[in-house]
């Protein structure tokens, strides 16, 4: 067994964990903030459209950079056009910006409940 590989696969397993962590924090504080001053400003209903295009925008824009509303033939395309490391960056871009929408996703269902 290859111990510098068992190093290196934790070393970013733990890599990834910060920057999760790093990425739900600070979508949690924008959430917040964007929330209190828009319910303080505008009603609830504003808020509730507010953090909805925010997440469903996010989630647009998600399907658009991962490819997944290609067809197969141009998803097999890009996969072999491309090479292994610009996919893992696109693939880890989209996963933090999914990760950071989630506390938009989760007040606007608190929102939803409270109006």
């Amino acid at each position: 067994m290859d111990h510098s590989n068992c190093l290196l696969t934790v070393f970013q397993d733990e890599l990834w964990r910060v920057m999760v962590n790093k990425t739900l924090l600070w979508g949690s504080i924008s959430a917040t903030i964007i929330s209190l001053i828009t319910w303080k400003i505008l009603d609830v209903n504003k808020l509730f459209t507010l953090l909805m295009y925010i997440v469903l925008g996010t989630l647009v824009l998600s399907a658009i950079l991962s490819g997944a509303l290609l067809s197969g033939d141009r998803i097999r395309a890009n996969y072999h056009t491309e090479d292994a490391k610009d996919r893992n960056e696109r693939n880890r871009f989209i996963s933090r910006m999914l990760i950071f929408v989630s506390p938009y996703a989760v007040l606007a269902f608190i929102v939803y409940l409270i109006k």
